[in-house]
């Protein structure tokens, strides 16, 4: 490569050395790019959707005064602490298929051509969820706080349930249901999952939940006001709000959950199809496969016709005649007409030793469908 290609290939975007590399890199790095980012613009807009519309609700119900529903350390915290890891770490590791099927079948970046996972109907069905979530947590909330009555020292007591009614209970409850759904639709579109995955989005809830009790178990003395004080403790004492929060999280989720489910059982993609699809076994793990079971052949621990995966060929100049050595002293002479898989396979069943070495010119597959035999002829299946 001269000046003028590394002046090129420095203020390129992508530089490859050989176009064999670029099969990997439209169809694997491509086609991951295209998903990720994909995925992680419209789940901006659907947590979003959830976030603000439960507030635009409330402003029927508060005399448009612009009262809040969350709190302000909510407000802030949400799009930077309680919800940004889990798709920030989606965005970068998620393999929907792994990297050996997108190579091998290159038909499969038609579920992406043209721009379809960022088209209006996918973006209108993103923004109807998240409508539909929030008024799931808007009203849920509010009919479980409905027939409120005063108790003897001035405060406000919901009569079915029995628990305390406040402004910020009522946003607290609603912030709850909201952050555990929208970290949970994640975790239902996540295909790929590592310890980072599991690390990211368990912790981010887990971290909300701490939050919320030192926030508001500690009374800060930097704090103008204590309008959290006590909230989120005195909301999980109580067992219907328990209940209301995990009915409430499950009937958000359950239409995405039915459109996954149907959408695969009626109309799968050629993508939904592959990620059905029992994997291939890489290069590495082929070759480890087939020296575990080699080794087991050569130490006599295959006791039984265990199905193996591994094919193995063996030549010899004599091809009329070959030795199988089945033991330390014992010895089988087999010719080209002898029935080799027979006594082959009765000998592994009763537990014996065997050196395969001397096999030749024949070829013996082991594989989990069963056992075949390959002779200068046609196949033989055992």
């Amino acid at each position: 490569m001269g000046k003028e290609g590394r002046q090129a290939a420095r203020n390129s975007d992508y530089a490859i050395p050989k176009f064999k590399h670029l099969k990997k890199m439209l169809l694997v790095h491509g086609h991951y790019y295209y998903i990720r980012i994909a995925e992680l613009v419209q789940y901006f807009f659907y947590k979003n959707v959830c976030f603000i519309f439960p507030q635009f609700l409330y402003q029927f119900f508060c005399g448009f005064s612009q009262q809040p529903l969350y709190d302000t350390a909510y407000l802030t915290l949400y799009n930077i602490s309680f919800t940004s890891l889990p798709i920030l770490l989606y965005s970068l590791v998620e393999q929907h298929v792994t990297i050996d099927t997108l190579k091998r079948e290159p038909s499969l970046y038609r579920d992406i051509a043209k721009n379809s996972l960022l088209r209006w109907p996918v973006f209108l069905y993103w923004t109807c969820l998240g409508v539909f979530d929030a008024v799931i947590f808007f009203f849920g909330a509010y009919f479980l706080f409905d027939n409120t009555t005063f108790t003897s020292n001035g405060q406000l007591m919901t009569t079915n349930t029995q628990m305390m009614f406040g402004n910020w209970t009522f946003g607290t409850l609603i912030f709850t249901v909201l952050v555990f759904t929208v970290t949970l639709k994640l975790a239902l579109d996540t295909r790929h999952w590592t310890w980072i995955n599991h690390f990211v989005i368990w912790g981010s809830l887990l971290f909300y939940v701490i939050f919320s009790l030192l926030w508001g178990g500690i009374i800060w003395p930097f704090l103008n006001y204590q309008r959290m004080y006590y909230v989120f403790m005195q909301m999980l004492s109580s067992g219907p709000a328990w209940l209301s929060i995990i009915l409430l999280i499950i009937i958000s989720l359950l239409p995405d959950v039915i459109k996954k489910v149907l959408c695969r059982a009626v109309c799968p993609t050629a993508t939904e199809r592959a990620q059905t699809t029992r994997p291939c076994l890489t290069r590495d793990e082929r070759e480890e496969q087939e020296e575990e079971v080699h080794e087991k052949l050569l130490s006599g621990s295959v006791a039984e016709l265990t199905p193996l995966s591994f094919r193995r060929s063996y030549k010899r100049r004599n091809t009329n005649s070959t030795l199988l050595h089945l033991g330390a002293a014992e010895t089988l002479s087999l010719h080209s007409s002898s029935p080799l898989p027979q006594k082959l396979l009765a000998h592994l069943s009763e537990g014996g030793r065997s050196d395969l070495s001397s096999l030749s010119p024949y070829m013996l597959r082991l594989s989990g469908a069963g056992f075949a035999y390959y002779a200068p002829g046609p196949e033989t299946p055992v």
